[in-house]
């Protein structure tokens, strides 16, 4: 049967059903969006905190070697950095770094201050530490980083043997130069 309009009685509603699919496929579109832009979200923070560790944990590098030539501190030492309230939580970064550690060592060749016979010999010495950063909020890690790495200082006088894990090794002294 056909109506006055001159459309079939079949097609009754069908605009609405279309209607329905482009809005279900619009809010799928959406949702889509809002997923990708949390997910954008979280990989930001995250990247954010784990640069803070990192840099945290290179400051603990600095504070090891600053403690080392300033007053021959090659002890242990943990501190925490950035402690701040975000809402209910805590969030600070915990840096640890471990005991400074002589590796290995050689006579200096930096000229005079190397032959000078009135001080005992310098030294080029590799240290060998670690330094460890954690990030956390609350009771809760959020990031951890750690680095480990060998510093040469030239010219070191050695303060004690008992820095060293063993007997301290020397090279021998390098021979006169003979002349005519």
């Amino acid at each position: 049967m056909i109506r006055a309009h001159g459309r079939p009685h079949a097609q009754r509603g069908s605009a609405y059903i279309v209607v329905l699919l482009v809005l279900l496929l619009l809010t799928i579109f959406g949702l889509s969006l809002v997923l990708i832009t949390q997910t954008e979200a979280e990989i930001g923070n995250s990247t954010r905190d784990i640069s803070r560790t990192f840099y945290a944990s290179d400051s603990g590098v600095a504070a090891a070697v600053s403690f080392m030539l300033t007053s021959n501190n090659y002890d242990a030492h943990e501190f925490r950095l950035t402690e701040r309230a975000v809402g209910a939580l805590s969030v600070r970064d915990e840096v640890a770094t471990t005991r400074v550690r002589p590796v290995g060592s050689r006579f200096s060749n930096l000229g005079d201050i190397a032959s000078n016979a009135v001080f005992p010999p310098y030294e080029r010495i590799n240290h060998q530490f670690r330094s460890t950063s954690t990030r956390m909020a609350g009771t809760r890690q959020v990031a951890q980083k750690r680095i480990e790495l060998m510093v040469e200082v030239d010219p070191w006088q050695p303060t004690a043997e008992a820095l060293y894990d063993g007997p301290l090794q020397y090279d021998p002294p390098p021979a006169p130069l003979s002349g005519p």
